[in-house]
């Protein structure tokens, strides 16, 4: 029977934060036309955390005008 020998390099996870896990959920919420202090509280997070949340999503989902066609 043969042998193999390995180095394993094993890198740290990076976990992504807690307004980034919510992003999605605020960003619903939001549109509904909910207050950021309402979706705090349905989320159980601080205001300051729902408007992040949010903010950081539709920064994401916000196209550019020129992928439509659109000069600037």
């Amino acid at each position: 029977m043969a042998e193999i020998v390995a180095n394993i390099k094993v890198l740290p996870v990076k976990h992504p934060h807690l307004y980034q896990k919510l992003a999605q959920k605020a960003t619903e919420l939001h549109l509904l036309g909910m207050s950021y202090t309402k979706i705090s509280k349905i989320l159980g997070i601080d205001p300051k955390t729902a408007k992040k949340a949010t903010e950081d999503a539709m920064s994401e989902e916000v196209p550019n005008s020129t992928e439509f066609g659109q000069s600037q």
